[in-house]
């Protein structure tokens, strides 16, 4: 047997090989997947659609999707999660992924789109407005306190407003605490809690962050998908 033929027959192995145990040879990981919570309201899939294209546009590369509650086993080079917080979504999220980096939107960029659209509306205070997590809230409350820090440094005073779920709180606990104060919906697209959050308060309303900080966000996504190695908490954020 030449050289050349022993080369075919042992690459020819090493794919069955690959093959037998559910992994092809030849098939490329996606290089970035985007992953998402389902929006509340039917202009959240046109801004996710509208973001997603101009990504893919910046990248010169195709972009996957996928809603986390359908996440089952995620194989990609980077994935990028568009969660405002960690908690029982994140937990999922993170037990599926196969492969890959996977990085999630930071207090830092959140705070900065908020911060951004406060000045912009002459606002100094806002009440920054979330649903809790049923699991690992620990883990949000200590993404929330990063938000309120961020948005300190940025010259925004913050108070959070939690909510139990997306029933409007009575107006007598809310209005009394949160007057004067620009309502923030802690959420990536419109929807229910948008709506819950304006109800609160009547003033400043600001929208979820995909509305407020299309630009900012996009930015960051398109930086994470460029970067090469891990960046420390705080920057672009690799968490794992």
């Amino acid at each position: 047997m030449t050289r050349k033929y022993a080369y075919i027959n042992q690459k020819l192995y090493i794919g069955q090989a690959l093959k037998r145990l559910g992994i092809s040879g030849c098939t490329r990981l996606p290089r970035l997947t985007l992953v998402y919570h389902r929006p509340g309201a039917p202009i959240g899939y046109l801004l996710l659609k509208v973001f997603i294209d101009a990504l893919e546009a910046r990248l010169g590369d195709h972009v996957e999707l996928v809603e986390v509650n359908d996440a089952e086993l995620i194989d990609s080079e980077k994935i990028l999660v568009l969660l405002p917080c960690r908690g029982g979504h994140w937990h999922h999220l993170l037990n599926r992924v196969k492969v890959g980096k996977i990085a999630r939107l930071p207090p830092t960029v959140i705070a900065m789109v908020f911060a951004r659209s406060a000045r912009a509306r002459g606002v100094e205070k806002m009440a920054l407005c979330y649903l809790k997590a049923r699991r690992f809230r620990e883990e949000q409350d200590e993404d929330i306190r990063a938000i309120v820090a961020t948005l300190k440094h940025f010259g925004i005073e913050a108070k959070t407003l939690a909510l139990d779920s997306m029933e409007p709180p009575k107006k007598e606990t809310a209005v009394m605490q949160l007057e004067g104060y620009a309502v923030a919906p802690l959420a990536i697209f419109p929807g229910k809690l948008t709506e819950t959050c304006h109800s609160i308060l009547k003033g400043v309303r600001l929208g979820p962050l995909l509305v407020e900080g299309f630009d900012i966000l996009l930015e960051w996504a398109y930086r994470v998908a460029r970067e090469q190695h891990a960046r420390p908490y705080g920057h672009y954020v690799w968490m794992i």
